[in-house]
């Protein structure tokens, strides 16, 4: 038989990380919208730059979390123009795509190249 403290910390454990999760899932960032990168990703392959491809092992998004992160966008294109709502989506995506990782690389190899 379990023992109430065993209980309480399996409930608090739980809503911790329910609380946790739902504070994650609901983050907005200031000026980029949704903070969900691989959304914002998505948005940015169809509608901006095909090229742009996902880092491996990174986490895949919820339907729903897509479908209200291109709404975001979507009215972000309409309001002030496909060249900012692209912006907005690639900067919002930097930590997943393929290009931040080249882009850390470089500026490693440019510390080992510099002549200071």
């Amino acid at each position: 038989m379990s023992s109430i403290g065993s209980i309480s910390a399996a409930v608090l454990i739980t809503a911790g990380i329910a609380g946790a999760w739902t504070q994650s899932m609901s983050k907005r960032t200031d000026k980029d919208g949704p903070a969900l990168p691989v959304a914002a990703l998505a948005w940015a392959q169809i509608n901006c730059d095909p090229a742009l491809s996902m880092l491996p092992g990174t986490t895949r998004v919820q339907a729903e979390d897509l479908f209200r992160v291109a709404a975001t966008y979507d009215a972000e294109r309409r309001a002030h123009g496909s060249a900012r709502a692209c912006w907005l989506a690639q900067h919002a995506a930097a930590s997943v795509t393929d290009g931040a990782r080249r882009r850390s690389a470089e500026r490693l190899f440019s510390l080992f190249a510099s002549p200071r």
